[in-house]
């Protein structure tokens, strides 16, 4: 199952961290080339497994291969008052 409309909520993320970053993408242009580089191949599967709610944040757990590896993992998603994706 996939986050509603994930493609034009991307658009919104002023803030987006990652494990396996150095640091957190910042900015809306900065996180659109973060996702269009890795959206292009990185992973051979991907699929969101179970999603929670809790006030202002999402839980995403998901599964997938990436290097002929299986990985998984739980991605959180806050919201600001307006409801728009405000970190990743």
């Amino acid at each position: 199952m996939a986050p509603p409309n994930s493609a034009r909520l991307l658009l919104q993320i002023q803030l987006f961290d990652a494990s396996v970053l150095n640091g957190p993408c910042v900015g809306v242009e900065t996180n659109a080339a973060f996702f269009a580089a890795t959206a292009g191949g990185m992973y051979e599967t991907i699929e969101f497994t179970h999603e929670t709610t809790n006030g202002m944040k999402m839980y995403l757990e998901w599964q997938g291969k990436a290097f002929r590896k299986y990985v998984s993992g739980t991605t959180i998603l806050t919201r600001n008052n307006e409801g728009l994706i405000e970190n990743i």
